[in-house]
């Protein structure tokens, strides 16, 4: 079961069967984070903003090293000579156990934070840092591929230690490639573009020869069209198509979470109908793919702006529809949140309340959205980076400021009280300040409808960038 390398090391053949395993017997706990997605787009505009350089290490067989807390026992591999009473017990965590990914992650941050001095971040638990006289690295992990920021003397120690302290690493010298992402600088490293051409090129692959007769749409959705979840089995979808319209929907709502919000809106209309989708739905879903694939080039903007500015600046744009989801009267909520004119952070989503009036709608999209400025301002603070406050936060619906600035307790108002307790107290605390913007100005409109063409190219130039225009 073990195969030896031409170098003398050995390669693990051996695969546990963690489906077999026991919650409570054979594991207490299994989960491990993830760097978040924000992170990454907050440490690619910290990258730009202070000219820093960068790669991407990744460590070899990260399940092997693990450190199991649990006693587990396994039938000895064929090939291997041992009594008919005999078994193995793990000393060490293996690939196919269920807490693998969790003992890597924990030996990998005792080694950062123990024994290389490194501090993590608060908020983020897989984004480290250090100073030193070498200077500042950031770490930014995703299981076993790590995303590496700062001055290059710095980082050149910092390898170093890993590998003595028994890590083997690769080293990729270039930051191009990250989490299935492109990602594209300038020759001035001023500017970047974060793009996912594998995914776009897996789609095309898929669903090219169904939208190959299709014209060219200016927008991705039908501009005010909302689909509805369909009950009867005859309007349904075959099973075939069924699955087809699944993946479709679970590869473009991975564009939205990396490169593509101006799709968030057309997409979660999509995921209304995955356990009922019928013609129509399907119809639409192969509309948003084929603006994708004539838009293939399109990425996330990373055009920051604020050098030399001893503060950065934080922006938010929140919206919502009122009674728009024709199944059940919700409300959709959207919002927008720049660092520097960079957008780190966006969402298109059915509010879980049927709201009243437009102000309620608007009111609960703002209070939504507000939720990302502590975790964003703790993660640049952590970061060494000052924030201008309060942080704008920019609503199209005066009645919403007034709510959001007048707590009160009514009959109107009152199942609402938590949210204007929290949003009072974000304000009260100087950290936000909630400010009217003209509903033709709000980034946000795009992600609670479906817009123009007009309306979404004119958003889409604040946050959507063509490849060939980073030079």
């Amino acid at each position: 079961m073990l195969e030896v390398k031409r170098d003398g090391r050995f390669r693990a053949r051996l695969v546990a069967c963690g489906y077999s395993q026991v919650a409570g017997v054979d594991f207490q706990e299994v989960f491990s984070p993830v760097g978040n997605d924000i992170t990454f787009r907050i440490l690619m505009t910290y990258l730009v903003m202070n000219n820093c350089d960068s790669l991407i290490f990744d460590v070899e067989t990260a399940f092997l090293l693990g450190d199991l807390n649990e006693e587990i026992y396994m039938d000895c591999p064929k090939g291997m000579e041992h009594e008919d009473d005999e078994c193995l017990i793990l000393e060490k965590a293996i690939y196919g156990l269920v807490q693998s990914a969790r003992c890597y992650f924990n030996k990998f941050r005792d080694l950062l934070v123990g024994k290389m001095g490194f501090k993590q971040c608060p908020c983020d638990p897989c984004l480290f840092m250090r100073k030193n006289e070498k200077g500042t690295v950031v770490i930014l992990s995703c299981v076993d591929d790590n995303c590496t920021v700062g001055d290059k003397a710095a980082i050149e120690q910092v390898l170093e230690e890993i590998k003595s302290h028994g890590f083997n690493i690769t080293v990729d010298q270039k930051l191009t490639d990250y989490l299935s992402c492109e990602i594209k600088f300038s020759k001035d490293r001023k500017k970047a573009w974060i793009g996912q051409p594998h995914m776009v090129k897996k789609i095309r692959k898929t669903f090219e020869e169904e939208v190959k007769g299709m014209q060219k749409y200016r927008t991705p959705g039908t501009p005010g069209q909302g689909l509805v979840r369909v009950t009867d089995p005859k309007e349904k979808l075959d099973d075939d198509l069924h699955s087809r319209y699944r993946t479709g929907v679970g590869m473009l709502l991975f564009m939205i979470k990396h490169s593509r919000p101006d799709l968030a809106n057309c997409v979660r209309e999509l995921t209304k109908c995955l356990d009922g989708a019928s013609e129509r739905a399907y119809k639409e879903m192969l509309r948003v793919i084929k603006y994708l694939l004539d838009t293939p080039d399109k990425g996330l903007k990373i055009f920051p702006q604020g050098f030399g500015k001893s503060r950065w600046l934080l922006v938010l744009y929140s919206d919502s529809d009122w009674a728009g989801d024709k199944d059940d009267r919700k409300s959709i909520g959207g919002y927008m949140l720049f660092l520097n004119s960079v957008l780190i952070c966006w969402r298109s989503k059915s509010q879980k309340v049927v709201s009243l009036s437009s102000s309620e709608a608007e009111f609960y999209a703002c209070s939504e959205a507000v939720k990302e400025i502590p975790f964003v301002v703790q993660l640049l603070l952590f970061l060494g980076i000052p924030v201008e406050l309060p942080v704008e936060v920019w609503v199209d619906n005066i009645g919403a400021i007034f709510m959001s600035e007048n707590a009160t307790s009514s009959t109107r108002t009152r199942h609402m009280d938590v949210r204007y307790r929290f949003v009072e107290q974000l304000q009260n605390d100087g950290l936000i300040k909630i400010k009217f913007v003209p509903t033709i100005k709000n980034l946000a409109d795009g992600n609670t409808k479906n817009v123009s063409g007009n309306i979404l190219e004119s958003h889409a130039d604040a946050y959507l960038v063509e490849k060939n225009a980073v030079t």
